[in-house]
């Protein structure tokens, strides 16, 4: 029971650190506005890929126009590229036999924060499982629903 209350208290103090974060709109926020380069107007990437480890910790992008820097709020960040500064294009993945993405594919643009996360849920899953036995055939149902969710999701690229 203690290591629930210590799980509870750690989601807790995580939830008070998002919401805090997401008013005061510093690196712990959640941005749910789309939002463009503060420099040349160029609108942030709906599937972003990080340059740097603040990127993938904290969220934002370097625009690909100017190359300035630029947080999840739409503020430019110091040490951004200058006028001249372009990112190079990397080479297209090849994927034999497949027009589609893999899971594989999916999961490289996942940030260690999501990983965490997820881990915690399946973590919880197993110690409510533990004390509700029948709470496997919730775990069972929400595993087809997300087989059939991914397969529908790889089926129509158009979506994306």
């Amino acid at each position: 029971m203690a290591l629930l209350a210590v799980i509870f208290a750690v989601l807790a103090i995580g939830a008070v650190l998002v919401i805090h974060g997401t008013l005061a709109k510093n690196r712990w926020g959640i941005n749910f506005e789309s939002v463009a380069c503060p420099r040349c107007g160029t609108p942030a990437p709906r599937r972003r890929v990080p340059q740097s480890l603040r990127e993938e910790l904290w969220g934002g992008w370097t625009c690909r126009n100017c190359g300035v820097r630029v947080d999840k709020w739409g503020r430019e960040l110091p040490g951004g590229g200058g006028p001249h500064f372009k990112i190079r294009e990397s080479a297209p993945s090849v994927q034999i036999g497949s027009d589609t993405p893999s899971f594989v594919d999916w999961c490289k643009g996942r940030s260690p924060v999501f990983w965490a996360l997820l881990f915690l849920l399946v973590i919880l899953d197993i110690l409510y499982d533990f004390y509700e036995p029948r709470g496997f055939i919730l775990d069972l149902i929400a595993a087809a629903v997300l087989l059939v969710w991914y397969r529908h999701r790889i089926s129509s690229p158009a979506k994306r």
